[in-house]
């Protein structure tokens, strides 16, 4: 059965010929676990985060400033560390 005219154009658009691909690590196309991630960790120095995942403030971008002053409880953090050592 011929193809209407209609689908025959609406295949050439380009957003129709977009394709799918897999995880891709190496150019950070994918979600969790990359085995490029940084190793996890997190500096607090008078209650401010000075360093997270190896990064020190002046690095962070905007997002990981926004994590820093806003995602993570430093109090919380503080007493998680103590008991990491304790343990």
């Amino acid at each position: 059965m011929k193809r209407s005219k209609r689908f025959a154009v609406l295949a050439q658009r380009p957003v129709n010929q977009d394709g799918l691909i897999g995880e891709w690590p190496e150019e950070g196309l994918i979600a969790m676990d990359s085995p490029f991630d940084p190793v996890s960790s997190v500096k607090v120095d008078n209650g401010l985060i000075v360093e997270l995942d190896g990064k020190r403030r002046d690095q962070f971008d905007m997002i990981d400033r926004f994590i820093a002053d806003y995602a993570i409880n430093v109090s919380a953090q503080s007493r998680q560390c103590a008991w990491r050592r304790w343990k």
